[in-house]
């Protein structure tokens, strides 16, 4: 089911019966910024977002317009003729130099509270 629009409040049933109404391998396209994410109106009163909080998506098309290429892409993607191309992501936890505080090392001096060694790990 290509979906193109953005999802508007009095559009939301008929899509809703149209993804309902169709077969076993529902695959819905997003095709285009408006229907990914919600474009230039994505805050609109009368927009309610992208496509996905009306019907789950399965494939993105993303531009705007989006390129006729890149349409013949997502299809072939989704029939797998070709291949997907995702770049792997690797997530690395940022390190900080964080001074370690032990109770014994600190000491009052009137209102504030001083530590004795300065130490950064």
């Amino acid at each position: 089911m290509p979906s193109t629009a953005l999802p508007s409040a009095g559009r939301t049933g008929a899509r809703q019966r149209a993804y309902d109404a169709m077969p076993a391998p529902k695959l819905v396209f997003a095709i285009g910024s408006c229907a990914c994410g919600g474009g230039v109106w994505f805050d609109s009163y009368s927009v309610l977002g992208p496509v996905e909080k009306v019907i789950p998506v399965t494939y993105y098309i993303p531009g705007c317009p989006p390129r006729p290429e890149a349409i013949i892409y997502g299809v072939a993607v989704a029939l797998g003729l070709v291949d997907n191309k995702v770049a792997p992501v690797e997530f690395k936890q940022a390190e900080f130099p964080i001074p370690r505080y032990h109770p014994a090392d600190l000491r009052r001096e009137g209102d504030m509270v001083v530590y004795e060694k300065l130490e950064k790990v």
